[in-house]
């Protein structure tokens, strides 16, 4: 899918590697990747390639962008950057790790309070869905969360 991926219209990739996207992709295949170290690093320099006139897709995990939200709301919804994030979500039904409950839980509720655009897809469906953000211009105003379930 990796090869695909360069269809949907994204040219960069600032990400957290996850183990959540190893089935999807080959991270480091990915165009313009980045691997940062911590998840609001991943939002910020997606808001910089973007400012330099990237199409940037953040890629992380859903406990790491609950460690992001202040970056998200600071930076991506306070000056409306179009933004697009990639979220493996952890948490749901079958999840081996308690941990992962708690925040996986509270990623919806948290990206509703700070405004941002939402949509949940499978794998199957990840591809369509983020060119048919790419290609939406009523999702350039805000950041948009793609939730990986």
């Amino acid at each position: 899918m990796t090869r695909e991926f360069v269809d949907t219209g994204y040219d960069a990739t600032p990400m957290v590697p996850c183990s959540e996207f190893n089935d999807i992709f080959d991270l480091q295949g990915l165009p313009g990747a980045v691997f940062c170290s911590r998840e609001e690093e991943a939002v910020a320099v997606g808001a910089g390639l973007h400012i330099a006139g990237r199409r940037p897709l953040v890629l992380m995990q859903s406990s790491g962008l609950m460690s992001s939200l202040n970056t998200v709301g600071s930076l991506l919804v306070a000056y409306a950057l179009p933004v697009t994030l990639l979220v493996a979500m952890r948490g749901g039904a079958g999840e081996q790790n308690p941990a992962q409950v708690p925040t996986g839980r509270a990623v919806q509720p948290a990206l509703g309070a700070l405004g941002c655009a939402m949509i949940s897809c499978r794998a199957d469906t990840l591809l369509p869905t983020l060119r048919a953000i790419r290609l939406d211009l009523t999702s350039n105003a805000s950041p948009t969360v793609v939730l990986l379930t």
